[in-house]
């Protein structure tokens, strides 16, 4: 099933609704010695994470993005290539 842009950014646009009507949240700060930073994978995927642009843009980039906003949290992007995605979020 394919999924058009419209139905995409509905999707999105819900998800961010939920997040914006829930009661704000805290990430905890440290956790046991480890960065308060997040990693965040990303892989080129269009249109979800575009390739060959710096800094990252596209629609999971721009969900995630609001998301951390709204959470409270900090990250930074760690790209990996397409095949090594699941592996590397193993690894943390």
């Amino acid at each position: 099933m394919r999924c058009s842009r419209a139905m995409l950014r509905a999707i999105g646009l819900l998800l961010l609704a939920q997040y914006a009507t829930a009661p704000p949240a805290r990430a905890e700060t440290t956790v046991a010695g480890l960065s308060a930073r997040l990693r965040v994978a990303t892989a080129p995927i269009a249109p979800f994470v575009l390739p060959n642009i710096d800094p990252p843009s596209g629609f999971s980039i721009d969900l995630w993005t609001e998301v951390a906003r709204q959470v409270h949290v900090d990250f930074t992007w760690q790209r990996v290539p397409r095949a090594d995605l699941v592996a590397a979020v193993e690894r943390g």
